[in-house]
């Protein structure tokens, strides 16, 4: 690794992360990863790239301090992305990477005077609907559901480190992320279209989505770290101007896939039903793993009225057409 500037990546394996490295490579900088030991993700990730001389990657574990901490020495700026998102856990689990594992990072950065960091929380933090449009200032409120809360409680704890040690920090929340190499939404999509059967709940007929892609999601943490007027900022990143519904994607993902499927619309409640009792089944044992969660009910089911500024403020705006790049990422999955 060259004297290049040099910006450090948490979670740079991961679907936001490979965006964001992308990003900066293409513009000459070095970047240094923190990865798990043995990684699964980290070959293919590795892959991505021709010239990989401006990559330093450190095995280490941000639940654990000081296999950090060395890793933030000579460092421009940090981009925390890492997170543990999908899986049905217990809160404690969920506290150990995406509080604690913030914590370490929060303290690795003030402790070698990194100027600035971007840490990526999630549009979740303002809760559940209550009527209320929802903007970049609106307060915290807790789900009752162990991802989100834990998101809440590490979006705190920056602000509390940018209040009370002055670490030069903004909070990114972003809405619903896809992209290439996306396992969440578009696998899901494509499993039940390949059944035969795709199921919807609640809102989800016509509610719009807050699609986010994920190059627009890396341009928006480096325009904010470039920006001084960000600092202890919440910015949602989300643009649903386009108006795209569940059933635009599943009509998208249905062309690519030349197949065809009838679609059953269930209650919301009957869902929800469904995912307390999957879950109950799980905590006795019967079950390995949930059918769904209520945290899926809830997102997929309710309608979230958000209405972001700060984003559009600091200059970020929507470039990748969201139909356009999501067929684009079910063709590519299709050969995967």
């Amino acid at each position: 690794m060259d004297n290049k500037t040099i910006s450090l990546i948490t979670g740079a394996t991961g679907l936001a992360g490979r965006a964001l490295s992308k990003r900066l490579l293409s513009e000459g900088q070095s970047i240094r990863i923190l990865v798990l030991k043995n990684d699964p993700l980290l070959a293919s990730y590795l892959a991505l790239f021709d010239d990989k001389r401006a990559i330093q990657v450190c095995e280490c574990d941000i639940t654990n301090y000081l296999s950090i901490a060395k890793y933030f020495q000579g460092v421009s700026c940090v981009y925390h992305v890492a997170a543990l998102v999908t899986g049905d856990h217990p809160k404690s689990i969920y506290d150990k990477v995406n509080v604690h594992g913030t914590r370490n990072v929060l303290d690795a950065t003030l402790n070698a005077k990194v100027k600035r960091i971007i840490t990526v929380a999630t549009a979740d933090v303002y809760g559940l609907p209550s009527g209320k449009t929802i903007t970049d200032t609106s307060e915290y409120s807790y789900w009752g559901e162990p991802y989100a809360d834990s998101k809440i409680d590490a979006a705190k704890l920056v602000k509390q480190y940018v209040t009370e040690k002055g670490l030069n920090a903004s909070i990114i929340h972003p809405g619903w992320v896809f992209g290439p190499g996306d396992q969440n939404l578009i696998p899901a999509i494509t499993e039940m279209i390949d059944s035969g059967t795709v199921i919807s709940w609640g809102a989800m007929k016509t509610s719009v989505l807050d699609m986010i892609h994920v190059d627009d999601l890396a341009n928006a943490m480096v325009i904010a770290s470039r920006s001084g007027n960000t600092i202890g900022n919440d910015i949602i990143v989300s643009d649903n101007s386009e108006g795209v519904t569940f059933p635009d994607l599943v009509a998208i993902a249905g062309k690519q896939l030349n197949k065809s499927y009838k679609t059953i619309h269930l209650p919301y409640w009957l869902m929800m039903a469904i995912a307390k009792v999957s879950a109950l089944l799980k905590k006795l044992g019967v079950v390995k793993s949930t059918v769904l969660t209520s945290t899926d009910v809830r997102s997929f089911g309710l309608v979230f009225p958000f209405k972001p500024q700060a984003a559009k403020n600091m200059g970020w705006k929507r470039k990748v057409d969201t139909r356009t790049a999501f067929g684009e990422c079910v063709k590519a999955s299709m050969s995967q």
